[in-house]
């Protein structure tokens, strides 16, 4: 999460943040060093994982780290929504496993 803040700190454009986690993992750790470089966040499930923190959970956890937090249902709505902002960098975050879930499923 550090390294990700670094890099958002030198980016142009306002960043959102796309974010599903395994509940093993401190979500408000990981949040409170973004919490500075992220404007809006959309927490997401992550697909095909059991053990994730809910959508629900994650935006209560990065809501209490003061950052404007929606849920979405999934990885593709939360992108529609974030088009409707004006231009940002979008990090999509979390895990490894919604990582590799989008690099599988994504265009």
């Amino acid at each position: 999460a550090e390294r990700l803040a670094e890099w958002l700190a030198n980016q142009e454009v306002p960043a959102a943040m796309i974010i599903g986690m395994l509940n093993n993992k401190d979500a408000s750790h990981f949040v409170q060093k973004l919490k500075n470089q992220v404007d809006i966040t959309y927490a997401i499930e992550i697909p095909e994982e059991k053990g994730c923190y809910t959508a629900a959970d994650l935006q209560t956890i990065i809501s209490q780290q003061g950052i404007t937090a929606h849920m979405a249902p999934s990885l593709q709505e939360a992108l529609q929504e974030l088009a409707k902002h004006p231009a940002k960098t979008v990090l999509i975050c979390g895990s490894l496993y919604l990582a590799g879930w989008v690099l599988a499923h994504e265009n």
